[in-house]
C-alpha cells in the first residue's frame, strides 16, 4: 500500500505542475473525496464501507453528515439564486424590456 500511495503522490505532483490537478492532492484526500461523493449520491453505509474498505460505520456516518450539509448548502444557494432571478425578471418587466 505504501508504494501505491507514493506512486499516486508522485502522479498528483506531476499533474499539479502541469495545472491538471490542484496542488497538495493526496491519496487520503482522494479517498475522502470519494467517500463524500458516494454519500452525496445516496450510497448506503455498507456501500461506502465496501468501496473504501472501512471496517466500522463511523467513517460512513461522517461522510453522510458532510453530504447532508452540502445538500443543505446547495438548497440554500438554489433559493437565493431563484430570488435573484425573480428580482431580475421583475426589473426587466418593469423597464418594459
Amino acid at each position: 500500500m505504501r508504494a501505491l500511495n507514493q506512486a499516486v503522490t508522485r502522479l498528483a505532483i506531476a499533474l499539479a505542475k502541469t495545472k491538471r490537478a490542484r496542488p497538495n492532492l493526496t491519496p487520503h484526500g482522494l479517498r475522502h473525496a470519494r467517500g463524500l461523493e458516494l454519500a452525496y449520491a445516496g450510497a448506503s453505509d455498507a456501500e461506502i464501507m465496501a468501496q473504501l474498505e472501512h471496517t466500522t460505520e463511523r467513517a460512513a456516518r461522517i461522510y453522510r453528515r458532510q453530504a447532508q450539509r452540502r445538500r443543505m448548502a446547495d438548497s440554500g444557494q438554489d433559493r437565493v439564486d431563484n430570488v435573484v432571478a425573480l428580482k431580475a425578471q421583475r426589473k426587466r418587466s418593469s423597464n418594459g424590456t
